[in-house]
């Protein structure tokens, strides 16, 4: 028998009471996501799911220009440095808009990362605490 509590959440937000436990993995600020979901009239928990995902790309779009940058101040001071534009030839060949792709449908969401062998190679602890922070481990 669900609770009064857990009836208003699965109809506010579209979804079923197992659905629910899904957002106790968030470490995003849920508070700020709903405000602007309630804003847009567009609250369910699949658009919650959605907005939690794009920050995640967000999150790892910044840590993404952050390596690359210390990889030039690198090959600045080391122009010979072919190891280095090596790496930075591998990490400019990534498109984070493209390799990053996810499904919401309750139980049946996920998020996918394509060439995820080499965003851990130069981000692994960057994506370790997006994937902490989103609930959700790319696949």
């Amino acid at each position: 028998m669900i609770t009064q509590q857990e009836w208003v959440l699965k109809t506010v937000l579209k979804c079923g009471t197992l659905d629910l436990q899904m957002l106790d993995d968030i470490q995003y600020d849920i508070g700020d996501i709903v405000d602007v979901l309630i804003e847009d009239d567009a609250l369910s928990l699949n658009s919650i799911l959605d907005e939690v995902f794009r920050q995640g790309q967000d999150d790892l779009q910044s840590a993404y220009d952050e390596r690359l940058a210390d990889m030039h101040i690198e090959l600045e001071d080391n122009p010979d440095g072919e190891e280095i534009k090596e790496q930075i030839a591998e990490l400019e060949a990534l498109n984070i808009d493209a390799d990053m792709r996810w499904y919401t449908n309750c139980l049946d969401t996920n998020v996918y990362l394509e060439n995820l062998e080499i965003y851990k190679k130069y981000l692994e602890s960057e994506i370790e605490t997006i994937e902490t922070n989103m609930g959700f481990s790319f696949s």
